[in-house]
This record gives C-alpha cells, structure tokens and sequence, in this order.
C-alpha cells in the first residue's frame, strides 16, 4: 500500500514538474507601446515628462520639440547603423548630434525656461555624483 502511494505521489510530482512550461516574451505589436521599452527608455520619458511640466511649456513650444526629437530620433538612428563608421567614429558622431539637438533644443525656450532647464540638470547632474 505505502509502495502504491509513493509511486502515485512521485508520478504527481513528475507529471507536475514536467507540465511546467517556459513561455517566451513576446515583444509587444505596438512601436510605441509602454510595455515594450525598456527601462531606460522608460527612465527618459519619466524625465523628459516631468522637465516639459517644469518648465511650463507652450502648446506650440512641446508641438516643436516633438518634431525636433522625431527628425533626431532619424537622425540618431543613421549615424548608428551606418556600417562605414567605426564605433569610435560613431560615438565621435553622436556627441556631436547631442550637442546640435541641445541647441535646437534651447533655442526654441524663452530665458526663464533656459535657467528653469540649466537648474534642473545641474541638480541631477550634482545626485549622480
């Protein structure tokens, strides 16, 4: 009797263990879907969300910086998969798309947004440290 109830018991267990299934993540449909960015990306929408409120932007002002990310998003895009540039060559490339996307960046805000912006990065630049 106690042999049957092993046996039974282990052939639980087996078929159990055996049921479990590691399923895949599948990367969600939607380009700009929430769910499927990373972390970091996450993280760079959380601040760039929370600067936007900050500095109190205009319609027009958050309309034209849309479209200034959209065009450098493209942008940042050929410089990394251009394959005729070294790693070096691309990140060379990149600092100075950074750079330039700054400027555009601070020449569509008014003076007081730009101290409000300069505030703000000198505080989080001082955390990280």
């Amino acid at each position: 009797m106690m042999k049957l109830l092993f046996f039974c018991i282990l052939t639980l267990l087996t078929n159990l263990s055996i049921g479990q299934v590691q399923r895949e993540q599948r990367p969600s449909s939607g380009k700009d879907s929430f769910l499927s960015d990373s972390k970091a990306e996450i993280d760079v929408k959380m601040r760039r969300r929370d600067m936007m409120e900050k500095l109190d932007l205009t319609k027009e002002q958050k309309v034209k910086l849309k479209a200034l990310r959209e065009a450098n998003k493209a942008t940042k895009e050929e410089i990394e998969n251009d394959a005729k540039l070294s790693p070096k060559q691309k990140m060379v490339k990149l600092k100075e798309w950074r750079r330039a996307q700054f400027a555009q960046t601070q020449s569509l805000l008014t003076e007081n947004q730009k101290a409000k912006m300069r505030a703000m990065m000198t505080e989080r630049f001082n955390k990280i440290e």
